[in-house]
């Protein structure tokens, strides 16, 4: 149904800012402990609990994500998109799957329930290694694979990457490191929220991660489309277990849905990232936790 509002009209939703300092691991180590003290953790965990029943979305400060890497992966999405139709279709992605979903998708091919996304995106899919590597096993991907063999493109395709810049692919592979950190010090807090041991979903769900990451520009709407209900990505949940969202300053560029069904502007200090808690949770909790509906809306650009 389309709806006529402008950003400026929606409410500021409450989105709780946390702190996870606690949780981060001094090592790096997906599977160790947060570098904090179990008080301290236990209050973090606490917020976080709060944020997921009470509106599935929040953002975090002190995340181990350096600035000069957050803003740097938002400067060369801001070049790429700057650049002619003909060189960012260069890694245009290939018709029918072959690319198993990565490369870069023009403006409004990305559809939302139906409904063109006014935006033009990159996709990057984690690919993983065909073989065992001569060890003698098979990795959980590669028996993914072997039960269902037509998912072998979005498993082991490989990632386009743009030529220019030139500092483009070498920058993003730095800050996917960056960002998975993150999200297991994320997860740390969840599982001490859902009073389990510390590492318990990064060990059982997110040691071997099929990661997804999309850049995203949103274009300004013109007065006519907005007034149509267009929107830069429809109504959605997302479908995983975590989205971390890295945006530039657009103001009122995401939108959240609250519990009573009210789209609201979503507000976080400028260096947070902002955390989605997808349908998986929903499995996970017996919908203790749920998955919340965002919208994006123009003019911003986004890493989620």
């Amino acid at each position: 149904m389309a709806r006529q509002r402008g950003l400026a009209a929606l409410p500021p939703s409450v989105v709780p800012t946390i702190d996870i300092a606690a949780l981060l691991s001094d090592t790096g180590d997906a599977l160790a402990a947060g570098r904090g003290t179990p008080a301290a953790k236990a209050a973090v965990a606490a917020l976080i609990d709060a944020a997921c029943t009470d509106v599935g979305f929040f953002g975090v400060v002190n995340h181990g994500l350096d600035e000069r890497l957050r803003r740097g992966v938002l400067t060369e999405a801001s070049a790429f998109f700057a650049l002619p139709d003909a060189e960012k279709s260069r890694i245009a992605m290939p018709a029918g799957g072959a690319s198993g979903g990565r490369g870069f998708q023009r403006m409004a091919l990305n559809e939302t329930q139906g409904a063109a996304d006014h935006h033009e995106a990159i996709d990057w899919i984690r690919s993983h290694a065909r073989d065992d590597g001569g060890s003698g096993s098979r990795s959980a991907a590669c028996q993914v694979v072997a039960a269902s063999p037509s998912l072998a493109p979005l498993v082991h395709g490989a990632n386009l990457w743009p030529r220019t810049p030139p500092t483009f692919a070498p920058l993003y592979g730095e800050y996917v490191e960056a960002m998975l950190r993150t999200g297991h010090a994320v997860l740390r807090g969840m599982s001490l929220a859902l009073g389990l041991p510390e590492t318990r979903l990064s060990s059982w769900l997110a040691a071997d991660s099929l990661w997804v990451m999309r850049a995203i520009r949103y274009p300004p709407l013109s007065p006519a489309a907005r007034a149509g209900g267009v929107l830069g990505c429809g109504a959605h949940t997302d479908y995983g277990l975590l989205t971390l969202v890295n945006a530039d300053e657009s103001e009122g560029s995401l939108e959240v849905q609250d519990r009573a069904g009210l789209w609201r502007a979503a507000r976080t200090p400028p260096s947070a990232l902002v955390v989605n808690i997808g349908d998986m949770v929903n499995l996970l909790t017996a919908e203790r936790w749920k998955s919340t509906s965002i919208q994006g809306s123009p003019a911003a650009v986004w890493f989620p």
